[in-house]
């Protein structure tokens, strides 16, 4: 992440000054607005009322199995539709985590327009509903 502020990005960015650290600086933003999304609970954006996931306490709060498959679902075409600097290579469910407490996915996507970067996260629905996205390694 850069150190920063918006105003000084922007001036720079006017004036066409770019630093070394400008290329790795997406991948990151791209996962910390992904994590910005997925916590939106569908319903409550003003700009669209399809915009974020559902209340995913209940996920957890039903004694029955968890839907990954809709959750996936669910998160894949959130990403698609909103985050459109990504293009999803894969979206899988951790299925050998065996953690109660938590739901995770990684993610693979690639950074739309030929930018030859990755953004390879890691996707934590945890049991308060807040989702958690992290750098994978």
């Amino acid at each position: 992440m850069s150190g920063k502020r918006l105003l000084q990005r922007v001036a720079e960015w006017q004036t066409g000054k770019k630093s070394a650290e400008d290329s790795f600086d997406l991948p990151d933003s791209i996962a910390r607005d992904i994590e910005l999304l997925l916590n939106s609970q569908r319903g409550n954006v003003l700009i669209d009322e399809n915009m974020g996931l559902p209340d995913l306490r209940s996920f957890f709060q039903s004694h029955s199995a968890v839907d990954t498959e809709y959750l996936t679902q669910e998160i894949s075409q959130q990403i698609k539709s909103y985050e459109k600097r990504v293009d999803i290579t894969n979206l899988t469910f951790d299925d050998k985590k065996n953690d109660p407490t938590q739901l995770s996915w990684q993610l693979n996507a690639s950074v739309a327009g030929g930018m030859n970067q990755e953004v390879n996260a890691k996707i934590h629905i945890g049991m308060d509903g807040r989702v958690r996205v992290e750098p994978a390694v």
